[in-house]
């Protein structure tokens, strides 16, 4: 069965195969919008200083395989992918969230876009 034939049938025909889908389209979105969060301003020098610091330490260039799939990009890049990658696993595993300094810097970017999705609705 298509993809699409999937969403157009009743929900509970395919709950598992839906929420798979809504969890996997968050990790992405969260990590883009990482990139856009971190371009216009949203992270203090500290904050990313936070978060480079994890990359590395951490280990999250190897982790979400990194160097294979940016090779042709700088160090620099590398560590952002690493970084927002992160944020995707972070947004896509809710109930696994520790209290960290990290996971505080990944809250305040959800709380960004939790605190624009209000004022839409408004």
């Amino acid at each position: 069965m298509a993809l699409l034939e999937v969403l157009a049938e009743p929900l509970e025909d395919h709950v598992d195969l839906r929420l798979a889908i809504g969890i996997a389209v968050a990790g992405a979105v969260a990590h883009e919008a990482l990139h856009l969060l971190r371009n216009y301003g949203h992270l203090t020098d500290a904050e990313w200083g936070v978060l480079v610091r994890a990359s590395i330490k951490e280990g999250w260039r190897e982790r979400y395989d990194i160097n294979s799939r940016y090779e042709h990009v700088s160090d620099y890049i590398k560590v952002e992918e690493s970084i927002a990658d992160a944020y995707g696993e972070w947004a896509k595993n809710r109930e696994q969230r520790v209290d960290s300094p990290v996971g505080a810097i990944f809250q305040k970017l959800e709380n960004f876009w939790l605190e624009l999705k209000a004022k839409i609705k408004e």
